[in-house]
Formats: structure tokens, C-alpha cells, sequence
């Protein structure tokens, strides 16, 4: 299970959603397609890994990519700031972009399985 300090995810992700996971966060700008083809085999572990370097990379070097992809990825500000003051804000913040990117991924899950029921009634 994926957890950071302070957030934990409420299952085991699979590998679908990992990978889902992974399309949104390059979709969202932060990571580009060189990044995750060098990954091909992404884990919970290896995509919060990768994650975290590319958010720290980005805290320190293209701060306004950051800013872009959280909006994107709808995150809230104020706690994107509660991890900027945290011991670990490149962790915290890769914990919070997964778990949103996660949810998105679980609600198109949820909502295209009620399509099918419905539609097969």
C-alpha cells in the first residue's frame, strides 16, 4: 500500500491504476514520455519514487511547471502549502498528486461500470 507521512491510500492500487495513474500525471505535464519509458514496469513503490524526484526536481528548478501540473491535476493550494513546510515536501506532494490522479482514475472506473449495468438493463 502506498502511504507517505501524513497520507495513505485506501487500497492496495493495481496495476491498471498504476499505470492510469502514471498517463494523467504525463498528461498533466509532470512527467514527459521520455520519463516514463525509461519505467516501463511502474510498482506503487516505483511511481511514487519517480514522482517525488520529479517533484523535487521541479521545486527547485521549474517551479512554475510545478504550479501548472497541481492546478491541473487539482490539488488544493492550501495543502500543497501545508507540505511545502513539512521534512519531506517533495514526498508530501507526490503523495498528494497520486492520490487525486487515483481518485480520478477510481471515479471513471466507477461511473463507466454503472454506464455498462445501466446500458445492459
Amino acid at each position: 500500500m502506498l502511504t507517505g507521512n501524513s497520507h495513505s491510500y485506501p487500497k492496495k492500487m493495481q496495476k491498471t491504476e498504476i499505470d492510469e495513474a502514471a498517463q494523467l500525471l504525463q498528461l498533466h505535464g509532470v512527467f514527459d514520455q521520455e520519463a516514463l519509458a525509461k519505467a516501463p514496469e511502474l510498482s506503487e513503490a516505483s511511481l511514487r519514487q519517480l514522482l517525488t524526484r520529479q517533484v523535487l526536481y521541479l521545486l527547485e528548478r521549474d517551479f512554475e511547471r510545478l504550479m501548472q501540473s497541481l492546478y491541473r491535476i487539482d490539488v488544493p493550494e492550501h495543502r500543497f502549502k501545508e507540505c511545502l513546510v513539512s521534512d519531506d515536501p517533495a514526498g508530501q506532494i507526490a503523495d498528494l498528486m497520486l492520490k487525486r490522479e487515483l481518485m480520478k482514475v477510481q471515479t471513471r472506473r466507477w461511473y463507466a461500470s454503472r454506464s455498462r449495468a445501466a446500458s445492459e438493463s
